[in-house]
């Protein structure tokens, strides 16, 4: 990487460097319009940077209009100029992390397993790797009733093991971060409406089929390097998700 790009990495997340680069690349014409660009291998070794950078600053690409994505074809420009756009924007990181302090989590498993195509994808992760997996169910403190399964996924790098996971008294990010000298910079966080499972219904003590949220939380420390992967399955009766957020226009090209 040359001097120029440490420079511009410094002080803010590196994909949002690896795509502000980008989007100059494409409104000055180096990648025109109808043109492909770099595989995610190739823009890896370009920034010296992980997949995941590569993958959240393409996919700010593609939230404004400037890529399109396809499977087997590659990414490809479709526009090179961009208005202002709307991004809604939370408070920090905090907030998130609170539900990790508020309920307790009561391991039930704890194991290494190799990855399959399914959470291969879920990881963004290469199938066949081996990384730990930690099962449990979540309790609001002094309940008895579950509030969520809840399946967590470290990978191969950063491993604790079964005695620290279930005596601890702090989150599993918390551990990683003492255990590494790390901090949690980022959280990416997805929420869906499914019905839980036969199995899942059993073990929160609700009817299979019943409406449920699962939400998947990404853990990311300093250059983007993920720290663990949970996924937790709420009944929708037990569990609320309010956020508080502040709308704002940015232009992708210019800095905060």
């Amino acid at each position: 990487m040359s001097d120029d790009f440490e420079h511009l990495f410094s002080g803010q997340p590196r994909y949002r460097a690896v795509a502000q680069t980008l989007v100059r690349e494409i409104q000055n014409g180096h990648f025109p319009q109808g043109s492909m660009l770099p595989t995610e291998s190739e823009l890896c070794e370009r920034f010296s940077v992980s997949r995941h950078t590569v993958r959240e600053a393409v996919r700010r690409l593609h939230d404004v209009g400037l890529i399109s994505r396809k499977a087997g074809v590659g990414t490809r420009v479709v526009a090179t100029e961009i208005g202002s756009r709307y991004i809604h924007t939370s408070d920090s990181i905090t907030d998130l992390m609170q539900y990790a302090r508020d309920v307790r989590l009561e391991i039930e498993q704890c194991r290494e397993i190799e990855i399959d195509e399914v959470l291969a994808e879920l990881l963004e992760s290469s199938e066949g790797s081996r990384w730990t997996h930690v099962s449990g169910l979540r309790y609001l403190n002094g309940e008895s009733v579950p509030l969520a399964t809840t399946d967590v996924y470290l990978p191969p790098e950063y491993r604790l093991s079964e005695t620290e996971l279930v005596e601890a008294a702090q989150p599993i990010y918390r551990l990683l971060e003492n255990r590494y000298r790390l901090k949690v910079v980022r959280i990416d966080q997805q929420i869906s409406a499914v019905p839980i499972p036969a199995q899942a219904g059993e073990r929160l003590q609700v009817d299979a089929d019943s409406a449920g949220l699962k939400v998947v939380r990404k853990y990311f420390a300093d250059d983007d390097a993920l720290l663990e992967v949970a996924v937790s399955l709420h009944h929708g009766e037990r569990f609320t998700y309010s956020v508080s957020q502040q709308l704002e226009i940015q232009t992708i090209g210019q800095s905060r």
